[in-house]
């Protein structure tokens, strides 16, 4: 997996894939923001949600993370589903069931292709990596799972801009 660690700063317009390149080259970076200005759904715990990459600025947001993790899925692929798939991890607990729904609503692309951000407002523990580390045993790529604990806020979701945060 790619640690990454939030350096304080807060930066819109930011990709799954911009996230992870910025944890692959520097190890941290900034906190992402939604550009604002669409409709908010709220995801609940133990809940997913497909949001269209639309050109709206419409969101999904898993709310409230209090030992929960915001997991974001999305694919590089060009044959897969243009959106993310936003899961609320109750206690950050992601199994296989959830990880083939999130594949499911990406259109069931090759598990190469698909990135995924885990992020939740908690300092990392044994059972948040076991939890993340799931999805590598499932099949996607460590390095395509961003790991990124400490986060200062309690929401986390992706647009229908392509750009995901708080």
């Amino acid at each position: 997996m790619i640690n990454y660690v939030y350096n304080g700063t807060y930066q819109h317009s930011m990709s799954i894939s911009g996230m992870l390149q910025m944890g692959v080259t520097q190890g941290r970076g900034p906190i992402p923001r939604l550009t604002g200005g669409g409709v908010s759904t709220q995801i609940p715990q133990a809940t997913g949600r497909f949001i269209p990459f639309d050109g709206t600025a419409n969101n999904g947001i898993a709310i409230p993370l209090l030992t929960c993790a915001a997991v974001l899925f999305s694919s590089t692929d060009p044959g897969a589903n243009l959106g993310t798939y936003v899961y609320h991890a109750l206690s950050g607990t992601v199994g296989g069931g959830v990880i083939n729904i999130a594949v499911a609503a990406l259109g069931n692309p090759p598990l190469t292709s698909i990135l995924v951000v885990y992020t939740f407002p908690n300092p990392s523990d044994a059972n948040y990596v076991a939890d993340a580390q799931s999805i590598v045993d499932f099949g996607i790529p460590a390095g395509q799972v961003l790991f990124a604990p400490n986060l200062t806020a309690s929401d986390f979701g992706s647009g229908g801009d392509t750009f995901i945060g708080i």
